[in-house]
């Protein structure tokens, strides 16, 4: 059996002429030009990991080099600054050697990783949440009856595909009888009935294989790697803020959370769905979107993660007074009141654009940093701004302190499992 395929004109939907498409179905990759591949400061492990030609190393790093001494010559040469030495890249006063090493590998350990992973594999920032209950495909397919006819020997599948279908949109198919009549018997769509749309073979073996599922103990890691990058980042910023007389202010620390969680949700979500946080995992386990088996492992995981961030951070910055604790700066009513919402609000976000198949899942990573970013800004001066309860309890066991630790760990939980269910409740 064939697959025809009829679409637009390639050069109309995909920018890729006939005859790259022809080489591409061959087998022979074509060779992309030097000067149109990425340029960033991650050629030598791309080169390493076999995603940049060997060839092609000194030549990028030569170019970056280039570039950098210019741009460095033209700022002083414009600003002239009084004190030239603030535009290179010093540790602060007081940082020793080893722990400005320690942060510049764990920095470029986090860049790599989010540019690997949201560059290099095919499953990221697709749309494949199915970790979360989210499936990108869902609602946006629909298969008409098939109807067969009599003596038909070789039947071939018409998927049609609309040039103003969005990008996540496939509409109906199905089965036609010859490639003769298989324009004629399309499914009725207004779209399809330009002059352009022709049909190109796509024989069975160039179907996309489905993948098995993502071990649990991948999930698991992936977990733990989120939430001790996640804490790690907030906790930073916390005491730098300290550290350096509020050089970050709310407002960086709000960012820098938002900012986390964007790309965090870019990379892990087709592994693990991202949770990053108990109170997540448990309002998808009662609705369904997470198998109960993995709750306590996904748990377990998150909160090993924020501990280990929490002792990493104390151990490296020393901080004077341990802000990075959660505690309520307000009364206990309000600051449960204030978690409850909080987290109420992020989990209705995460459960409209995750598992709804009607809703925009494109935007997902962005949205719930923004959700986490607006949180921060409302009750970050007074509870801290958790809305997890890992985020509270790493830094706590990190200091030992654990003042009003229950309104967290109480609050977060009861706001996340009504969030959602609000949500499924007005769904349409």
């Amino acid at each position: 059996m064939q697959v025809v395929v009829p679409v637009e004109s390639p050069e109309k939907t995909t920018g890729i002429s006939q005859t790259d498409g022809h080489d591409q179905q061959q087998g022979r990759a074509k060779e992309v030009p030097l000067v149109k591949k990425k340029m960033d400061s991650t050629n030598l492990a791309m080169a390493a990991l076999g995603h940049l030609p060997p060839a092609h190393l000194l030549p990028y790093t030569a170019a970056q080099t280039a570039a950098s001494l210019a741009a460095a010559f033209l700022a002083k040469g414009v600003y002239r600054p009084a004190r030239p030495a603030v535009m290179a890249t010093v540790p602060a006063a007081g940082v020793g050697a080893g722990e400005a090493f320690f942060v510049e590998v764990a920095l470029t350990f986090v860049l790599v990783f989010v540019i690997t992973a949201v560059a290099t594999d095919p499953s990221s920032a697709r749309g494949k949440m199915s970790s979360m209950g989210m499936d990108a495909a869902a609602g946006s397919v629909t298969v008409p009856p098939m109807q067969m006819q009599a003596g038909d020997q070789s039947n071939r599948i018409a998927i049609i595909i609309s040039p103003r279908a969005g990008s996540s949109k496939v509409l109906p198919f199905e089965l036609v009888n010859g490639a003769a009549n298989a324009g004629s018997q399309r499914h009725a769509d207004p779209a399809e009935s330009t002059p352009e749309a022709r049909h190109h073979l796509w024989h069975p073996g160039d179907l996309p294989k489905i993948k098995p599922p993502v071990p649990l103990v991948k999930k698991v890691g992936a977990e733990f790697f989120g939430t001790f990058t996640l804490i790690f980042t907030v906790l930073s910023t916390i005491i730098m803020d300290e550290q350096h007389k509020g050089v970050e202010t709310l407002l960086g620390i709000a960012t820098s959370a938002g900012l986390a969680v964007t790309v965090l949700v870019l990379s892990l979500i087709h592994i693990s769905g991202c949770h990053l946080n108990p109170a997540v995992s448990i309002a998808m386990a009662v609705f369904g979107h997470l198998p109960p088996a993995h709750l306590l492992p996904y748990i377990a995981a998150q909160i090993l993660g924020s501990i280990t961030a929490s002792f990493a951070v104390k151990g490296m910055y020393h901080p004077v007074n341990p802000g990075i604790v959660t505690v309520p700066k307000v009364g206990t009513v309000e600051a449960f009141f204030l978690e409850f919402v909080t987290t109420f609000v992020l989990l209705f976000i995460i459960t409209a654009l995750a598992t709804d198949p009607n809703a925009v899942k494109e935007l997902i990573a962005v949205a719930v940093g923004a959700t986490i970013m607006m949180n921060a800004l409302v009750a970050g001066p007074s509870t801290g701004a958790s809305m997890n309860p890992a985020r509270t309890l790493g830094p706590a066991i990190a200091t030992g302190r654990y003042t009003q630790i229950w309104v967290y760990l109480v609050a977060t939980p009861l706001g996340a499992v009504a969030g959602e269910g609000f949500y499924f409740a007005i769904k349409l």
